[in-house]
């Protein structure tokens, strides 16, 4: 497919000087258009907000990209493709690789009908058991699944594998996780994406995976053809840490990204909440739990002093926590300066970072995580610009956990290097 640059904006967006302050909530505004809307994420960055990023720090270039070095689920990917900028994205988790990879693909329709049509095929085969060759080994996999959908979704599974174009593939694979999500056990209401449904919902609980499988392909199916008729440049995604990106200096000439806002044990948990869908697309305990120890802050790391987090608004709090819960925190700080210091790193000189990230705390104690990231991005060598400050309106998690409340305010913070 061929690519051309456009300066046209999608319906109900104006361009802003980057002066311009206005409200950032978008509270009333359709965040799931296109492959937006593929699957449910947790804390996703919404398309408005890269959009207007996009429209105020952009400095066209012919050879530029923008880069998202915590992909997640691709907003920033899928943004840039349709405003005919290239684009990179970085993600430690697989799944957020295969699913940024599934929604900004470019779809034949014919070969995806033919897929469609085999996968149909080969499903009439099912008897009610379950193909154990094709169920994952872990612990408690009656606790997460019925028996009638642990089969189901053996089968699907099975069906899934044969599919031999690897693009291809990838969508159905994302088509599969929505149905292992929907026909789970588990509430995902909960704050921490790990508990099973109360007992009266699992009683009228009773899903058909293949239904769900199905409704689901046709509704990627229409928002990726829709995708691929305004797709306007290249995408590529990367499995890789953001803590040593695979990317050469000075490539960058626009980063928009959204951090996460602590440790996985502490705050949005994505390899956790990715576990079940890793888990049945042929990952292991041991790889899924070896990804959690290498996201950000999930090493325990002992002797972390303030050279390695060099932030006078982080310090001021952890002094008022305890010992072990500062413990908790300290690893994911000294890795989030390092992602900043790679972030300078990678940028062309004058170039932007445009970084969302959420408030955070300690013990209840609330961290102003747009301040802290203006304090380490300047001591790694970016300097601040501005910084607008947006209220979340609405999240697919809930406002209140078993820790306290969940964060309602984002800082986006603008350095440059």
């Amino acid at each position: 497919m061929q690519y051309e640059r456009t300066n046209q904006m999608l319906p109900g967006f104006a361009l802003l000087r980057p002066d311009s302050e206005v409200g950032w909530e978008f509270a009333t505004a359709d965040t799931q258009y296109l492959t937006h809307g593929l699957f449910p994420y947790p804390a996703r960055l919404i398309p408005q907000i890269v959009h207007r990023l996009i429209a105020m720090y952009w400095t066209d270039s012919e050879s530029g990209k923008i880069c998202d070095v915590f992909c997640g689920s691709g907003t920033v990917l899928v943004e840039s493709s349709l405003q005919g900028i290239p684009s990179i994205g970085v993600d430690i988790n697989p799944f957020a690789v295969l699913l940024a990879k599934a929604k900004t693909a470019v779809i034949d329709v014919t070969s995806f009908d033919a897929i469609k049509a085999d996968l149909r095929s080969s499903l009439q085969t099912f008897d009610g058991n379950a193909l154990e060759e094709y169920v994952p080994a872990f612990t408690n996999l009656n606790h997460w699944f019925k028996p009638g959908v642990i089969a189901q979704l053996s089968h699907l599974r099975k069906a899934v594998e044969t599919v031999t174009d690897e693009e291809l593939k990838g969508i159905f694979k994302i088509a599969f996780a929505h149905a292992v999500m929907k026909s789970s056990n588990v509430d995902w209401k909960s704050s921490r994406y790990i508990r099973v449904m109360t007992e009266y919902k699992l009683q009228d609980h009773n899903p058909d995976a293949f239904t769900i499988f199905w409704g689901n392909i046709g509704d990627i199916e229409k928002r990726l053809t829709a995708y691929t008729k305004k797709k306007r440049a290249k995408v590529e995604v990367k499995n890789g840490d953001a803590r040593s990106l695979p990317i050469g200096d000075s490539e960058i000439d626009l980063i928009v990204t959204s951090p996460p806002y602590g440790e996985e044990r502490n705050t949005i948990p994505y390899i956790r909440w990715s576990k079940l869908f890793l888990l049945w697309l042929g990952f292991t305990q041991d790889e899924v739990k070896a990804l959690e120890i290498k996201s950000l802050g999930g090493m325990s790391v002992k002797n972390i002093t303030s050279t390695k987090i060099p932030s006078n608004t982080f310090w001021e709090a952890a002094n008022k926590v305890s010992e072990r819960r500062l413990a908790e925190a300290l690893p994911f700080m000294a890795d989030y300066f390092v992602t900043l210091k790679e972030m300078q790193r990678v940028l062309r000189p004058n170039s932007k970072a445009c970084i969302v990230i959420g408030h955070r705390s300690m013990s209840r104690i609330l961290i102003d995580m747009g301040k802290v990231t203006t304090e380490l991005a300047e001591a790694a060598g970016m300097r601040h610009e501005t910084t607008h400050y947006r209220n979340i309106p609405k999240k697919m998690i809930a406002w209140t956990g078993p820790t306290g409340d969940t964060m309602s305010e984002e800082s986006i913070v603008i350095v440059s290097k």
